[in-house]
């Protein structure tokens, strides 16, 4: 087998072997049910009923993704009678696999079309250290070697993790997957223009279109896709230099799809299902602010993978988590970028007629080569972040996240495969390949690490909660994994105390007050009135209803029954539909001696319920029915 199998085969392998272990790892407390099996039309598997309703209807957080969403129903179709988070896990490794050998041959084709030319042997005085450099470049040794260690730390980098362990990350290897195979096409139009055979002219049409068409499918994958003209626009930059004249008019077609896929992402953005996951009081400056932030983050991480979690929580009006490494980071990203570009542009004013890097014509200096790499990678990495910043649409749950580096960070590898090509070029090569191939071992370690805290959720929240002790949302997530679990309910409550230490709210002292009154120690009464002691006079102010549950368990315990319905009631205005909710404020009419309302409610547990709680109902109505009966014997006189 050639190297140019081997190495791929090796790459696809690496893959599998670093998150195998995803197997064993079931759905995630986070989003995971939202977008599988609790969304109707991806749990019952493939069927043209369930296409058209992923085509019509939007995902999780207003997100349009009906490829991803068929990506999960023929999961949940191969999985059958089987374990559907195994088969989720599995095809999401697998895709990206596909990603990380795709990158590859991508990698290998921009250096190859640059490599064939001169200008990247070294002028050496030596002739024998000449002659084997040549030997290197002619063999495909350089470029294959450098395409595989660069697409090797992007596939196992464990900023990856997020993306592919995480069940609801589905969508970031699904578009990017179309991405690749589109801009492999694109390369193959690039050579439209130099004329040419009439057969080749053809299939540089054939392929122009197949490329539009992959980049359609990977909008409807996620609408992060609309990243492609950019993505497009760099790799023919590397490979043929800035297009101009007849060659900018094939980027219309792409500039539109990918408008339009922003004005869809827009407004689904601020549709029901968008606003609901936003969060409020973000002001533009501040989610500038953010963005540059989680941009320079994105940057140093990829250098340093160091603190790592799922959960990074948004603080509007404060400084951004991480802003002083984050805004240097992106200083430092300016500055090279910026570096890049004058010799760019000042060859490009040298030469007004683009051409290819093969040409005889085309002799640039190694300077202006690598400028014009590094610009590109600068491009693509810009161009993919932008959309997942959140400085246009509605602000989420999250600050930023590491799966939104998926895309992103193919551009930074792009500039390390061509750096490491000039270093494998040199005397020190085998140096260099050494230490090249040690930081991708250390760099999958990592990644196999980073991936096992996906396994579950007291991994993936406790992660959360070890890197961001203030994060209050992973702590009441953390403390519901512990609170329902046997023998850990002080666990939970003490998470919850946390949260609320964290974020002394009304909606996480809610919360608090809402676990102590489900574990019921009169104990707690006294703390419980105090966390809701501004929602005891006003209980239509509970936004949730979890405080005024909690008044009303304290007071149906201590026999304030008128108390505990007015709470109860002002509760199920606002709390999602709740047996043991509508089971509590039916008792309370019941000793409050509301016997009509009482029965009422009953009977209305008594039809949607089963188990123990229609086993309660049905006990209450008989109880109604004996009560009435001595009533009516002259018992209550």
């Amino acid at each position: 087998m050639s190297r140019r199998h081997i190495l791929p085969v090796l790459l696809f392998a690496a893959v599998w072997l670093v998150f195998l272990q995803t197997s064993g790892f079931g759905f995630l407390g986070l989003d995971d049910a939202d977008y599988t099996v609790g969304n109707d039309f991806v749990a019952t598997g493939l069927s043209w009923r369930n296409v058209r309703a992923a085509f019509s209807h939007l995902s999780r957080n207003g997100i349009w993704m009906p490829l991803t969403n068929i990506t999960y129903m023929a999961d949940f179709s191969l999985s059958e009678g089987g374990n559907p988070a195994a088969a989720l896990h599995m095809m999401s490794v697998l895709f990206h696999a596909l990603n990380a050998v795709l990158f590859y041959w991508l990698l290998l084709g921009l250096l190859q079309s640059t490599m064939d030319n001169a200008e990247w042997a070294p002028s050496l005085t030596n002739k024998r250290t000449n002659e084997q450099t040549t030997k290197r470049m002619n063999g495909g040794a350089a470029p294959a070697l450098a395409a595989f260690v660069a697409a090797a730390f992007w596939a196992l980098h464990p900023l990856r993790a997020e993306s592919v362990a995480w069940v609801a990350s589905r969508k970031d290897v699904v578009f990017s997957f179309f991405l690749l195979v589109g801009l492999h096409f694109w390369l193959r139009v690039i050579p439209l223009h130099d004329g040419g055979a009439k057969r080749q002219y053809l299939l540089s049409i054939i392929y122009y279109l197949l490329s539009i068409i992959c980049e359609a499918f990977a909008c409807l994958s996620k609408p992060t896709a609309m990243a492609f003209p950019a993505l497009a626009l760099s790799v023919e930059y590397v490979a043929a230099g800035l297009p101009r004249g007849r060659r900018l008019w094939k980027y219309l077609p792409p500039l539109l799809a990918a408008a339009v896929t922003g004005l869809v992402a827009l407004h689904s953005q601020h549709s029901p299902e968008g606003v609901v996951q936003a969060v409020p009081d973000t002001s533009f400056a501040w989610r500038l602010l953010n963005g540059a932030v989680a941009f320079g983050l994105y940057l140093a991480q990829t250098a340093v993978p160091a603190g790592l979690h799922p959960v990074c929580r948004p603080t509007p009006g404060e400084l951004p988590e991480g802003a002083v490494p984050g805004l240097c980071a992106l200083a430092v990203f300016i500055a090279v970028a910026a570096a890049a570009a004058f010799p760019a542009a000042r060859n490009a004013k040298g030469s007004p007629t683009p051409q290819l890097p093969n040409s005889p014509t085309n002799q640039l200096t190694n300077r202006n080569t690598l400028s014009r790499v590094f610009l590109a990678s600068a491009l693509w990495f810009a161009a993919s972040a932008a959309p997942t910043l959140g400085i246009l649409a509605p602000f989420g749950m999250q600050s930023r996240a590491d799966r939104f580096t998926y895309l992103p960070a193919m551009g930074l590898s792009i500039a390390i495969a061509y750096g490491l090509s000039r270093l494998l070029l040199g005397r020190r090569a085998k140096a260099a390949l050494a230490a090249a191939l040690a930081a991708v071992a250390a760099t999958a370690l990592c990644g196999a690490r980073q991936t096992g805290f996906f396994s579950d959720d007291e991994a993936f929240f406790g992660r959360a909660v070890r890197c961001d002790p203030g994060n209050a949302y992973a702590w009441t997530k953390l403390g519901e994994k512990y609170l329902y679990k046997p023998g850990e309910q002080g666990r939970g409550i003490a998470c919850f105390r946390r949260a609320w230490q964290a974020r002394p709210t009304d909606e996480y002292a809610g919360l608090l007050a809402y676990v102590l009154a489900e574990r019921g120690a009169p104990r707690d009464f006294d703390e419980i009135k105090a966390l809701c002691a501004g929602l005891a006079a006003k209980p239509e102010l509970d936004e949730r209803g979890h405080a005024t549950q909690a008044l009303g368990a304290v007071a149906f315990a201590e026999g304030r029954f008128a108390d505990a319905v007015r709470y109860f009631e002002a509760a199920e205005k606002v709390f999602p539909p709740s047996t043991d909710l509508s089971l509590r404020l039916a008792a309370s009419h019941f000793n409050a001696g509301n016997l009509a309302e009482a029965e009422r409610r009953f009977r209305l547990v008594l039809r949607a319920a089963d188990g123990p709680a229609r086993d309660f109902a049905l006990q209450s109505l008989q109880k109604i029915f004996l009560q009435r009966q001595w009533k009516s014997a002259g018992g209550g006189q």
